[in-house]
């Protein structure tokens, strides 16, 4: 297999469509694709601010609880959690992680894939599902109504 320059891996790096980064154990970014920045409307320099990425949960206990399960299994894949957008509102993301040495630093290599419109997609489904099965309970319980009248109606005639 040929030699990939540094700058090859930049540039896929920088290209791909999911967020990626790699974080210390300690949680400070050490680098990060654009694609971590969009979904939540941030710049470069706000995420270089940061102390920590668990300022980007949108509740922080679950960095807590997603650490926990990957020093576990030794790795967490398709995690389900929400983040913070730089407005303070939530949006659903699925996070992996796999532990990583970077420089000569002990961190996890993150992939976050934003499914905020998914999610959102199967909440509003849910809803007009369940609106669906109480309509269905209506329109079933009025056809048995309507059953028992028929038969009240064929008694009444019948005793004529």
């Amino acid at each position: 297999m040929a030699q990939i320059d540094l700058s090859t891996y930049q540039t896929v790096f920088d290209m791909i469509p999911v967020g990626l980064g790699i974080a210390s154990l300690e949680g400070k970014l050490l680098i990060y694709n654009a694609a971590m920045l969009a979904p939540g409307g941030y710049e470069r320099a706000d995420i270089d601010s940061l102390s920590s990425v668990v300022e980007l949960y949108y509740e922080p206990a679950d960095r807590a609880r997603v650490l926990e399960i990957a020093r576990d299994q030794g790795k967490v894949d398709n995690f389900r959690v929400r983040f913070k957008r730089k407005n303070g509102e939530p949006y659903w993301t699925l996070m992996s992680l796999r532990p990583v040495q970077f420089e000569g630093t002990p961190g996890w290599l993150a992939s976050v894939l934003d499914i905020d419109i998914q999610v959102r997609a199967e909440e509003d489904l849910s809803v007009k599902m369940k609106e669906l099965e109480e309509l269905n309970k209506v329109m079933v319980g009025r056809e048995l109504k309507m059953a028992e009248l028929k038969e009240e109606l064929q008694k009444l005639k019948s005793q004529k």
